[in-house]
């Protein structure tokens, strides 16, 4: 695994324990396209160079 799939990975799991935490569900879905919104433009990043 690179090390950008490591702190994906690492992102991912963090984010999820803050979505199970939050007690109101608004915030999930705006997290997620956050976090997808981050992972598209790492990755388009790495396929340049």
């Amino acid at each position: 695994m690179s090390v950008s799939a490591m702190a994906a990975h690492k992102f991912w799991r963090k984010l999820r324990v803050l979505v199970e935490a939050s007690p109101n569900n608004f915030t999930t879905p705006v997290l997620v396209s956050a976090f997808w919104y981050l992972m598209i433009r790492e990755t388009i990043k790495l396929m340049m160079i």
